[in-house]
């Protein structure tokens, strides 16, 4: 594997938390172990990716997963940045919490920093579905949309909620069969890769246990920003 240069980097450094299973006692942690079980939370209750643009690391994203005795947690924290010299000319901040009652996802809540430009999300599902309040207005989301936190392949199936904006995206979606995804200085990954198009344009992976594997799509200036798991 090529190296990378690590200028104008930044990575997140956040404390290990308790593993999901030391929460829970009893009944409690059976059934909702069980419901963890049918998702695709990682062994050790995170996912980080370094993002890689130009061959060099530009940001990072992760994913922390948090069973209690109230459901899941998946806390989302994405951070970007480019830099001409010693001056910035690109920052992008983003902090998700995606809340599931067993295997049904019930609420999301996000703050982001796009260059500036500020954005603040809250969705709760109810009787009728989902509603959605962030930039966009408020708007209606179907009962089988997911947040598109891109983390459970569930997602693929239905309407996605852009957690940013909170717009209703229904990308197409192609299978384009198994292939090997790099990873962050490690082993490539044996992954099923799907490409969307429509309101979404980027390709994503999963993993043989359907955990999230990789993901690229073009930046603003055409250049190509590839997810590598680390």
């Amino acid at each position: 594997m090529p190296a990378r240069s690590m200028s104008g980097s930044i990575v997140l450094n956040m404390p290990d938390h308790l593993g999901r299973r030391g929460l829970l006692t009893g009944g409690a942690a059976l059934l909702l172990g069980a419901a963890a079980n049918s998702l695709p939370v990682p062994r050790d209750d995170r996912l980080l990716f370094q993002l890689i643009r130009n061959n060099s690391v530009m940001g990072s994203h992760r994913l922390d997963f948090n069973l209690s005795a109230s459901g899941l947690a998946v806390t989302v924290n994405v951070l970007m940045a480019l830099y001409f010299g010693p001056f910035r000319i690109f920052h992008y901040a983003h902090h998700a919490v995606e809340t599931w009652d067993g295997n049904e996802c019930v609420s999301v809540v996000s703050q982001t920093d796009h260059d500036g430009k500020r954005y603040q999300l809250v969705a709760k599902r109810d009787g009728m579905g989902w509603q959605v309040m962030g930039a966009s207005g408020d708007v209606r989301a179907p009962s089988d949309a997911l947040p598109a936190t891109h983390w459970n392949r569930q997602m693929l199936r239905g309407p996605m909620i852009n957690t940013e904006n909170g717009d209703i995206l229904r990308p197409k979606i192609a299978d384009l069969g198994p292939e090997m995804v790099p990873a962050f200085d490690a082993a490539p990954i044996r992954a099923e890769h799907f490409a969307l198009s429509g309101d979404v344009q980027m390709d994503t992976w999963y993993d043989g246990t359907n955990s999230w594997a990789g993901a690229a799509f073009k930046g603003a200036d055409g250049s190509v920003i590839r997810y590598e798991r680390a």
